[in-house]
């Protein structure tokens, strides 16, 4: 399966609190320019902080001037200073640090676009583990703010939340459905450790009509392995 999708997940997880307080965008609202850079808008008053335009994610500094080439809250604004969700973000690693995993031997090592890719099957079933800094933030602002991104900048289906102890711990859990690239239907099942101030986030993609229960069966005696150094 396609990776777009999990890399725009990965991203959409990285959005800070201050992102989603967003304002709808006026439908006089126009893009000026001068010598100085652009800003958006909507008659005298103009756009600040995080604003979605045209289905692109743009950030407005205090003063009205479009950020670009940089580095905002984490998140990569490209040259015509929209983010680009294929930059992965700095605060987020692709390895784990600071913690200790066991995969079973059956499962298949591989690399995608910078990912370490755990693959359970033949038929793209696979397991991907994120280190992410919460910068400050508490597990539940963290886990709040993620949900309300991805519904918001996301066409994901229903997100289920829950907890569970493992290994002496609390982590909690997302579950959703999507379409790829291809149309069919995939489930996503994250599993999100805290230590730290770090979120350790092992995901779970299958496809909606593979078996469960093997594999459930499969992560969460890895899961089991989880030690913190």
């Amino acid at each position: 399966m396609k990776n777009f999708k999990l890399r725009k997940l990965i991203a959409s997880l990285l959005i800070a609190a201050s992102a989603l307080a967003i304002n709808p965008v006026g439908a006089s609202a126009e893009w000026k320019q001068d010598s100085t850079g652009w800003w958006y808008a909507d008659g005298s008053s103009w756009y600040t902080g995080w604003k979605k335009i045209d289905g692109k994610w743009y950030y407005f500094e205090r003063n009205g001037y479009m950020a670009h080439d940089r580095y905002v809250d984490g998140y990569y604004l490209n040259s015509n200073g929209y983010w680009d969700i294929y930059e992965l973000q700095p605060t987020l690693s692709t390895t784990l640090q600071g913690v200790s995993v066991k995969y079973p031997s059956t499962w298949k090592k591989s690399t995608m676009n910078g990912l370490t890719v755990y693959y359970l099957d033949n038929q793209g079933t696979n397991v991907i583990a994120t280190t992410l800094n919460l910068k400050g933030h508490t597990s539940k602002e963290y886990l709040d703010a993620s949900i309300k991104c991805l519904k918001k900048i996301s066409d994901f289906d229903q997100i289920n939340t829950s907890t569970q102890i493992i290994n002496g711990r609390t982590v909690d859990i997302l579950d959703f459905e999507y379409k790829n690239e291809s149309n069919l239907r995939v489930r996503l099942h994250q599993v999100f450790f805290y230590n730290n101030n770090n979120a350790y986030i092992f995901s779970l993609t299958r496809g909606s009509d593979i078996s469960s229960a093997d594999i459930m069966a499969s992560f969460n005696d890895m899961l089991k392995t989880v030690t913190f150094e």
